[in-house]
């Protein structure tokens, strides 16, 4: 098996990869929301590091864009504007 990433331990890989091979469906879906929700927190806290001023709905508009694209984040800014209009 060809290693995943040149700068893993090829033993750890291949015990991970056993790992996943034995999960069920569920628990590998668990793992990969988990890391998705780690992911998106550290992307997160990138952002209000770097703008330490942005509101939360600045912070959540830059990281659709990031991630999206520029179409939903655009969406996304149109309804916070309607809701904040009611």
């Amino acid at each position: 098996m060809s290693p995943l990433s040149g700068n893993g331990s090829s033993e750890v890989e291949q015990v991970l990869t056993e790992m996943l091979q034995k999960a069920s469906s569920s628990q590998v879906f668990g793992a990969l929301r988990s890391m998705s929700r780690k992911m998106i927190e550290a992307a997160r806290e990138r952002i209000r590091r770097s703008y330490p001023n942005a509101s939360d709905e600045e912070i959540a508009t830059m990281l659709l864009e990031r991630y999206y694209g520029k179409d939903l984040a655009d969406r996304f800014r149109m309804e916070m504007q309607k809701r904040r209009s009611r």
